[in-house]
C-alpha cells in the first residue's frame, strides 16, 4: 500500500468533496481516500498493483474536476535550534 497526496481543483461545496471521495473510494485497491474541501487536498492510500496515478486522475476528471499529484519535497529545511 502507498499513500499519495493530490491537489483537486474545481470543488466548490461539500457535495463536490463527497463526490470525489465516493468515486475514489470505489476504485479497485483503494483502502482510504480523504478529501479536504478547504485545502483542495486529497490523501489516498491504495494498492499500487491494482491502481495507478493515471487511473486516479481519470476518475476525478470524469467528475469534472482537475487533479494533480503533489510533488514530494526533495529536501526539508530544519528549523534552527535555539
Amino acid at each position: 500500500m502507498i499513500n499519495e497526496q493530490y491537489n483537486v481543483e474545481g470543488m466548490h461545496c461539500a457535495s463536490c468533496q463527497a463526490a470525489v471521495e465516493v468515486v475514489t473510494q470505489g476504485l479497485p485497491g483503494v483502502e482510504k481516500s480523504e478529501v479536504n474541501l478547504l485545502t483542495k487536498n486529497m490523501s489516498i492510500t491504495y494498492d499500487e498493483s491494482q491502481l495507478n496515478e493515471q487511473d486516479i486522475l481519470a476518475a476525478i476528471s470524469r467528475l469534472g474536476f482537475t487533479a494533480s499529484k503533489k510533488q514530494e519535497e526533495t529536501s526539508k529545511k530544519k528549523a534552527p535550534m535555539k
